[in-house]
């Protein structure tokens, strides 16, 4: 293990709901079995696919790096940079739109995800990271109740640029600044015809069958969730509206 030294991140933790349920499931049910198969296969290769796609201008140590514990997930990125070709770069923007990308490709297999955004001091190897904006980031997660990412106060300075009315990747719902995980920019399909009314569609039949789960954490979770994606329904539904 090399030396641990310090330097400026920005750290996001996220936490899939329900995995746990699903692992338990796994052992007696060949269906759970299968679910938790494809839930890591989206776990390891997500961020990886995405990553190979970053334009080759961006340095290698700069793309957001991935880490998996158990259903959990950790991404880091060097809170400020320069491309190749002398643009500068900043590491809460790619965290956050990391996020949203990994909300997306989750939201599509019905999972729901929760955690935190901090920004500060961190030391990162190729599989560990460790630092004060891990411990800020993680503490989000554990005292957030809903399925968000949080936005913690460490990170404000550095979110201006991500939030109204700059841009809707940061968002304030719920009196929570929080990652807009429905941000319809970073759908995977988003150029095919419909394929925004269509993600929304499949996200909000998943939340109504959830939001009568027999748990009644679960279908708190769920109910919220569909509070927040018939907002930004409305929302965009107003934009095609005046587009027109």
């Amino acid at each position: 293990m090399s030396p641990i030294k310090y330097g400026d991140y920005a750290v996001a933790f996220i936490d899939l709901l329900g995995f746990s349920e699903v692992v338990m499931a796994s052992e007696r049910d060949e269906n759970a079995l299968f679910a938790l198969q494809r839930v890591m296969g989206l776990l390891s290769d997500a961020v990886g696919n995405l990553n190979r796609r970053v334009v080759p201008e961006v340095p290698e140590a700069f793309i957001p790096k991935p880490l998996y514990v158990f259903d959990s997930l950790v991404i880091s990125s060097p809170l400020r940079g320069v491309s190749e070709d002398g643009r500068p770069l900043h590491g809460l923007d790619a965290v956050v739109i990391r996020c949203i990308q990994v909300c997306h490709i989750l939201l599509n297999d019905g999972y729901l995800v929760r955690g935190g955004i901090a920004v500060g001091k961190a030391w990162q190897e190729e599989k560990n990271i460790v630092g004060p904006a891990c411990v800020a980031a993680v503490a989000i997660e554990k005292t957030t109740k809903m399925p968000r990412i949080e936005i913690h106060e460490s990170a404000l300075p550095y979110s201006r640029n991500l939030s109204e009315p700059v841009c809707r990747m940061c968002i304030t719902y719920d009196e929570k600044l929080m990652v807009n995980s429905l941000h319809d920019y970073y759908l995977p399909d988003r150029d095919s015809p419909g394929a925004l009314e269509a993600a929304y569609a499949r996200y909000a039949a998943t939340a109504n069958r959830n939001s009568k789960h027999a748990d009644e954490g679960v279908a708190k979770k769920w109910q919220w969730f569909a509070g927040f994606l018939q907002s930004e329904t409305r929302r965009a539904a107003g934009y095609m509206a005046a587009d027109r």
